[in-house]
C-alpha cells in the first residue's frame, strides 16, 4: 500500500499549497482543499495499481459466481457474505506472490470489493467518514456534494452512473420493504452496517425533474451525552440542568427547528437518562432512535413506514403513524418517544395521546416555536387549548461559523395560558399585553390566533455576544413548567436550587474529565439526585 506520503506524489503539485485538511480513512487518505466558494473534499485510495486490478477482478468473478438469490439480504449481511467469497478468491489469485498487509488492511480491501460489487463503491469514503455528515446528490449529471462537520458544505468530483443508481436505489426499496412508483416517487429507509447507520431519502421521475434525487444523512454511531453536548457548546451547563430536572419529574419534551439542526441528537441525549425502570416506547418512521435493552431500559420500538392515508367513518383521517400513536394508551408507556410530527395526522394523534397523559419526548420541523404553535393550531386544526400539556419547547438551531457547522440549543420555551379573546374577564390582561406584546421581565410573549391568544414564556434564549441560550428569566422556580410539577410534588425553592446546583456540578466534572459514557453519565445525574442505585 502507498504511504501518506508517497500518496501527496499523485496529486499535482500546484495543489498542493491549497490544502486545508488530510486524513485517513480506511484505505483513504481524504484531502480538503481551500477552493471558493465551497470546499472540495477528496479521497483517494491507497492502494497500486496491481491490487486494483485484482480487486476488479475478484468484484467481476463474484458478481457473476455467488448465489443470493435464495432471499432478501440486509446490507451488512450482504457484505459479509460477499467478503467472505472475495477473500477465497484473493488467496486464490495471489498464493503464487503473496501480497504482505496488515490484517486490518486486508479487511479495509476486501471490504471496498464488497461494495464494489453491490454498485457503492464511490460512495464508500464518504459512509466512512465520520466527518461527512450528509451526502447529497441533486440528480444523474450533477457530482456529489457533502455536509462536513468541520469544513461545512463541501463539493467533490464524484459522479454516479445510472447504474450505481439505480443499485442503492433497489437496495432501499427492497431492504426496507418500499414501493417506488409513479404515484410514490418519494421513499426514506435506513442503511445500516457496523460501520455506518444512514437514513436515506429518495425521489424519482416524475416529482425528480431531472432524475433520481438522493440524501444521505449519516448518524452517529456512538450517540451523544448531555455532557458532550455541553462540550461541544451546543447547550450551556445551565440549560441542560433545567432540562434534566424537568426530565426526571417526567415533563414533556418538544425539540424543533430546522432540518438538520440536531433535534434528534438533542433527544436521543435526553432519552438515554431516563430512569431504566420506566417502560419506554418509541414510534417513527425512519429509525433514528437508540436501541437501549443492552443498557438496561425497557424499550418498544415501532417503526411506522407507510404513509397511505385512509378514511374512518367517512372523515376521520389517519396513517400508520397516528394510528400506532393512538395505541399507544393501550401500551401502557411511562415515557414515549414520537419522532418527526410531520402530517396533521400525526399532530392529532400526539395531541390526543399528550392530553390523556401521556408523558415523553416529540420532535417536530419549524423555525421557531411560535411558527410551530401557529401551523398546529392553523393547519392542523388543533385546538389551542388542547397545547396546555406541552411543557418545554426546546429550539434547536443550525448556525454556520465560518465554513463548521454548529448545531445549537437557541431557545428554551413554556406555555403559560391559552386566552379565550372573548371572555370579559380577561379583557385588562389581554388589553396590556396587547399594548406591549411582551412582558420582558416574565420573559412574556404572546401568539395571536383566531379567537384565541396563547401566552409563552422564554425561560432560555440565545444571546450573539455569548453564542449561548442564556437564562432570561429570573427565577426558574416560576416557570410554568415547574408550577404543573409542584402541583403534585411538594418542591421547596431552596432544595429546588440546590438541586439544580448540584446538577450543574455534576456534569461540569463529566465535561471536563470528558466522562461521556452512557451509563456513567447516567449513574452521576441518578446519584446526584439520589435516584436508586447505579446501572450495571
Amino acid at each position: 500500500m502507498y504511504t501518506k506520503n508517497e500518496t501527496v506524489k499523485i496529486e499535482e503539485k500546484s495543489c498542493e499549497e491549497l490544502i486545508i485538511d488530510d486524513y485517513r480513512v480506511g484505505i483513504f487518505f481524504i484531502k480538503i482543499f481551500d477552493t471558493y466558494p465551497e470546499a472540495t473534499y477528496q479521497a483517494t485510495p491507497l492502494i497500486c495499481e496491481e491490487t486494483a486490478k485484482i480487486m476488479k477482478k475478484i468484484a467481476k468473478t463474484v458478481v457473476t459466481t455467488t448465489k443470493l438469490q435464495d432471499r432478501i439480504y440486509k446490507l451488512n449481511e450482504l457484505l459479509e457474505i460477499i467478503k467472505k467469497e472475495a477473500t477465497i478468491l484473493w488467496k486464490k489469485l495471489t498464493y503464487k506472490r503473496p501480497y504482505i498487509f496488515r490484517d486490518e488492511d486486508l479487511e479495509e480491501i476486501l471490504l471496498l470489493t464488497a461494495y464494489q460489487v453491490i454498485g457503492m463503491a464511490e460512495l464508500t469514503p464518504l459512509l466512512m467518514d465520520r466527518w461527512v455528515n450528509e451526502i447529497y446528490l441533486d440528480n444523474p449529471k450533477t457530482p456529489i456534494y457533502i455536509d462536513h462537520l468541520k469544513w461545512g458544505r463541501c463539493k467533490t468530483k464524484t459522479y454516479l452512473t445510472r447504474g450505481e443508481i439505480e443499485k442503492i436505489v433497489t437496495r432501499i426499496r427492497i431492504e426496507n420493504d418500499l414501493v417506488l412508483k409513479y404515484t410514490n416517487p418519494s421513499i426514506k429507509g435506513e442503511l445500516v452496517t457496523k460501520n455506518f447507520h444512514a437514513r436515506v431519502t429518495i425521489d424519482a421521475p416524475p416529482l425528480a425533474i431531472d432524475g433520481f434525487h438522493i440524501d444521505i444523512r449519516k448518524l452517529r454511531k456512538k450517540p451523544y451525552t448531555l455532557p458532550e453536548l455541553i462540550a461541544n457548546k451546543t447547550c450551556t451547563l445551565e440549560a441542560a440542568a433545567y432540562i434534566y430536572y424537568c426530565l426526571i419529574n417526567r415533563c414533556n419534551i418538544t425539540v424543533i427547528g430546522e432540518p438538520g439542526a440536531g433535534k434528534t441528537t438533542m433527544i436521543n441525549a435526553l432519552d438515554l437518562l431516563t430512569p431504566h425502570i420506566w417502560r419506554k416506547i418509541v414510534i417513527e418512521d425512519a429509525i433514528e432512535s437508540i436501541p437501549q435493552t443492552e443498557y438496561g431500559f425497557h424499550q418498544l420500538r415501532l417503526k411506522c413506514g407507510k404513509q397511505d392515508l385512509e378514511e374512518k367513518n367517512g372523515n376521520e383521517i389517519y396513517n400508520e403513524k397516528s394510528r400506532e400513536i393512538a395505541k399507544l394508551l393501550h401500551r401502557s408507556p411511562d415515557w414515549v418517544y414520537l419522532g418527526e410530527i410531520l402530517y396533521p395526522e400525526d399532530a392529532r394523534a400526539m395531541f390526543h395521546a399528550l392530553s390523556a397523559g401521556l408523558k415523553g419526548l416529540q420532535t417536530c420541523h419549524g423555525e421557531t416555536p411560535e411558527n410551530v404553535i401557529i401551523r398546529w393550531v392553523i393547519h392542523h386544526k388543533i385546538p389551542a387549548v388542547a397545547l396546555q400539556p406541552l411543557d418545554l419547547i426546546l429550539h434547536m438551531k443550525k448556525i454556520v461559523e465560518k465554513r463548521e457547522i454548529k448545531r445549537k440549543l437557541v431557545q428554551i420555551c413554556e406555555i403559560k395560558d391559552v386566552i379565550d379573546i372573548n371572555r370579559q374577564e380577561n379583557g385588562e390582561k389581554l388589553e396590556e399585553n396587547e399594548k406591549t406584546g411582551r412582558n420582558q421581565e416574565r420573559g412574556e410573549k404572546i401568539i395571536e390566533l383566531p379567537d384565541q391568544k396563547v401566552v409563552l414564556v422564554d425561560t432560555f434564549q440565545y444571546s450573539p455576544k455569548t453564542n449561548q441560550a442564556e437564562r432570561v428569566i429570573k427565577n426558574l422556580f416560576m416557570t410554568p413548567t415547574l408550577e404543573k410539577i409542584k402541583r403534585y410534588s411538594y418542591v421547596k425553592e431552596e432544595r429546588f436550587k440546590e438541586t439544580l446546583q448540584k446538577l450543574e456540578k455534576t456534569l461540569k466534572n463529566l465535561t471536563l474529565t470528558k466522562t461521556f459514557n452512557i451509563k456513567q453519565v447516567k449513574n452521576s445525574l441518578l446519584n446526584t439526585i439520589g435516584e436508586g442505585k447505579e446501572i450495571s
